[in-house]
């Protein structure tokens, strides 16, 4: 395994018991007994040393005391463990100390690139981070941090929902192999990208469980009223699951406090909003409605556009798909003229995102050709403070309106020409994408 930093522990000792630690971390994408997991936890401790953690009710899984070291621990299972320094690895020493250019392993972001620069405990940090590469929900940052404050980087990522996996203070996941960080070998590409740099279990909880059922995710008696009414979204309160387990998009049945199925949904994130409905009825993937079957019928919708009769009147501006009306939740998209606009309002449509997509191209090959552009825009409810890219080109090419150097393009509606900005022009914004959005919905007449 490439050689990764160890952090000596710079936090402040407790008033009553300067030696104890505490760990908040999770468990990784499948169930390992508890056992597995405080060896890689606590890896200076003995077999004897680390039941006794157990039996002294230190070790918690799900917010409750652990009772035996060889029970399972649930996939994604939160975790906190009270331990002392000497149960841990000896961590003197940081291969040469703190590093401005890092490469890390994380969750995946929303974003591919930008820049967090908020303060942090009242110092100034800025961290520019890019992603270099992603797998299975994971993926490989490349960091420049100023000042080049590890522990500080640490607590960054952590902030904003993206902790370095092995980082078991700040809710990084108990990866095989420690601390995915280390020194950036330069610009050089897969130099990190070894067999044992990625992690060889999976990190998040799989769509499926051994019985081939979704993960269930427990909510309460008022999200199932409200999701029996018809609303499409579990808002979290006291008594929903835990689902930092789950990448974004990751399908969950969803059960009452009795236990009782209530639906398929697809999880958001860790915010206020947990899910996003899929099926009120479904209990398995197969059972639901396919992402091509809620696209064609979102066309079928709008198909009197599609098919607009003369070219006098030609309108090729308007929505193709309008998120949670089209059973595609998070999810908008736009035709503007030659290309299609995606807006990502939530990350519940990552896991069918591609699928979508594929679905309208499909659909659409004589109205916009077999390989439209396609610009994607992150326009999400939450985001870190900072600067991140949100607009990006995914697919196709785009043949300016004007000269090359202009990336507006000429869409028409009812006979009237409106030259449009789809976002390209404003793709390094403050905020989670609200200019990208007004930037688009600005329209010169020329």
């Amino acid at each position: 395994m490439p050689s990764v930093l160890r952090l000596r522990d710079r936090s402040r000792p407790t008033r009553y018991n300067p030696s104890v630690i505490h760990l908040d971390f999770r468990a990784p994408g499948r169930s390992l007994p508890l056992s597995t997991l405080l060896e890689r936890a606590l890896p200076a401790a003995d077999a004897v040393r680390r039941e006794r953690r157990v039996r002294q009710g230190a070790v918690r899984v799900q917010g409750r005391p652990a009772k035996d070291p060889s029970q399972r621990v649930p996939a994604g299972a939160r975790m906190r463990v009270e331990c002392e320094r000497g149960d841990l690895a000896d961590d003197d020493g940081t291969h040469g100390g703190d590093h401005a250019r890092l490469l890390a392993l994380t969750p995946s972001p929303a974003w591919r690139r930008g820049v967090l620069d908020a303060p942090l405990r009242g110092r100034a940090h800025r961290l520019e981070f890019e992603v270099e590469d992603e797998r299975g929900g994971v993926a490989e940052l490349r960091i420049v941090a100023d000042p080049p404050s590890l522990p500080l980087t640490l607590e960054k990522l952590s902030s904003v929902g993206l902790p370095v996996l092995g980082d078991l203070r700040r809710g990084g996941v108990l990866v095989a192999g420690g601390l995915r960080l280390m020194p950036t070998p330069g610009r050089t590409g897969p130099a990190a990208r070894q067999a044992s740099w990625w992690p060889t279990e999976p990190v998040f909880c799989e769509s499926e469980n051994d019985e081939g059922r979704p993960f269930p995710l427990q909510i309460s008696t008022a999200s199932l009223r409200a999701v029996q009414r018809g609303h499409p979204w579990i808002l979290r309160d006291g008594e929903t699951g835990e689902t930092r387990g789950f990448a974004p998009g990751a399908l969950v049945a969803l059960r009452d406090p009795k236990g009782r199925s209530c639906g398929l949904a697809l999880v958001e994130g860790e915010g206020s909003l947990a899910a996003r409905v899929w099926s009120p009825t479904a209990r398995r993937a197969r059972e639901a409605e396919s992402v091509e079957a809620r696209v064609n019928r979102a066309l079928a919708r709008r198909r009197p556009l599609l098919e607009t009769a003369t070219s006098a009147s030609e309108t090729n501006a308007y929505r193709l798909v309008h998120g949670e009306v089209d059973g595609l939740p998070g999810l908008a998209v736009d035709r503007l003229g030659p290309l299609l606009r995606v807006l990502v309002g939530g990350r519940a449509c990552e896991g069918f995102l591609q699928r979508a997509l594929d679905a309208l191209v499909g659909q659409l090959r004589r109205q916009l050709g077999p390989d439209p552009p396609i610009v994607h825009v992150v326009h999400l409810r939450e985001s870190p403070p900072g600067r991140v890219e949100c607009v990006r080109l995914v697919r196709g090419k785009i043949e300016a309106a004007t000269d090359r150097s202009d990336l507006r393009v000429i869409v028409r509606e009812r006979g009237l020409a409106f030259l449009v900005d789809p976002g390209l022009a404003h793709r390094r914004i403050d905020g989670a994408g609200v200019d990208a959005v007004q930037h688009v919905q600005r329209f010169l007449r020329i």
